[in-house]
């Protein structure tokens, strides 16, 4: 494990990059700093697995049932569908296990597997959205279904945005507070980008 990649002002959880049919890389966050793995010894299905299930029980009580991990990949372009469709999986213990061992070394799709962070509230809700310089619209969606309800199929107690709307419903974003949060942290993110991009480039929406 080397050192930190880059610092940040707030945590991210654990994320893999998946491409090539295998991990890519792994990032770790540590108080502000984010800390990558590359070796393709530290990439093993097994070492992954079980970092993903010991982060998870740093934050709450793992469960067969419990939705461990999720898996945001883009399905390549084609002619009928030129912009690229993102698509998320959600995976409880036994089939994320499943995907580390076994799907994956023939998907080839990238993306990423991020662990899941348990909701203080019990139902899964997320913030999006859009920004340009010179306007910022923020909403949130919350599922309908308690996240632990084991016989609930996970996509149906876990999916917002990205599920079917009769799923979840749209909840009011409560103060002030949280929202100069999020502005920040997108202000963050867009300084970040732009510190990569050529000195001619700008970016205009996110």
């Amino acid at each position: 494990e080397g050192g930190p990649a880059f610092e940040l002002e707030y945590l991210i959880p654990d994320t893999v990059i998946i491409k090539q049919r295998r991990a890519y890389a792994w990032l770790t966050a540590n108080q502000s700093q984010i800390f990558r793995k590359d070796k393709i010894a530290d990439l093993q299905p097994k070492f992954i697995f079980e970092g993903l299930c010991a982060a998870y029980r740093r934050k709450g009580i793992l469960h067969a049932h419990s939705v461990l991990a999720y898996l945001l990949v883009t399905k390549a372009a084609t002619a009928d569908n030129p912009r690229p469709v993102p698509s998320i999986e959600y995976f409880n213990v036994s089939t994320l296990q499943t995907y580390l061992f076994e799907r994956l070394r023939t998907d080839d799709r990238t993306g990423i597997i991020q662990l899941f962070i348990p909701p203080p509230g019990n139902r899964n809700a997320v913030i999006r959205a859009w920004w340009t310089p010179y306007s910022l619209r923020i909403e949130q969606r919350a599922n309908k279904t308690d996240v632990a309800t084991a016989h609930v199929p996970l996509s149906m107690r876990s999916s917002t945005f990205d599920g079917q709307m009769h799923h979840s419903e749209i909840r009011n974003i409560p103060g002030q507070d949280l929202r100069d949060e999020v502005a920040e942290q997108l202000e963050w993110i867009i300084d970040h980008v732009s510190a990569l991009l050529p000195y001619t480039h700008r970016v205009w929406s996110a």
